[in-house]
């Protein structure tokens, strides 16, 4: 079976190696440590990444001009829809990328970083509560802000191993003037970091 490292894929892929690592964790990247604790990455997986999810991983100029990156998860087509026209609305320099399901958006971390990941917990490939975990179970992406838009009640959450603590819950229908004010919260917050 043919192997490379963590750096080799992250140069075949031309993302980071940080990247390669959330991918690794949540199984977008087969591979397995070494007894010395190095990772080798089957070169089938990275070739199936390349093939498939060549497409999610947009160029990266698109988003580096942007205040603010939005991350929007949801496989809702219209829902989807809907929240892209609310954004475009708000006349703030943010970028969005919409993905179908978690296995989508973790790949989109590759080139967009996100500021904000607004997700559905229902989804196919990789639902929204695996999803999460991968995000705040990585060190490099653990601070990312996360907002919940779901059909679920919160028992039902509770049922599926809960959230953290900090991540805001919103039942659906999404409500669009309350997300609005959170996206403009965060983008003054990151200004204000920023300048």
């Amino acid at each position: 079976m043919d192997m490379c490292t963590t750096n080799k894929a992250a140069e075949i892929l031309g993302v980071s190696a940080e990247i390669i690592q959330l991918w690794i964790e949540c199984d977008i990247l087969k591979a397995w440590k070494t007894p010395g604790g190095h990772r080798r990455i089957t070169l089938a997986s990275i070739q199936k990444v390349a093939i498939k999810d060549k497409a999610l991983i947009a160029s990266k100029v698109a988003f580096e001009d942007a205040d603010f990156t939005l991350l929007y998860v949801e496989d809702d087509e219209a829902t989807a829809d809907l929240i892209s026209q609310l954004v475009e609305n708000l006349k703030l320099n943010l970028k969005v990328r919409r993905a179908f399901n978690g296995h989508d958006a973790l790949i989109s971390f590759a080139d967009i970083k996100p500021d904000l990941v607004i997700t559905d917990l229902n989804m196919p490939r990789i639902n929204g509560f695996d999803m999460i975990r991968h995000i705040r179970n990585n060190k490099h992406f653990s601070n990312t802000n996360i907002a919940v838009v779901t059909g679920l009640d919160k028992f039902q959450i509770i049922e599926q191993g809960g959230l953290p603590d900090d991540i805001e819950i919103f039942s659906k229908p999404a409500p669009f003037e309350v997300l609005a004010q959170l996206i403009k919260f965060l983008v003054m917050k990151k200004n204000n970091l920023t300048h």
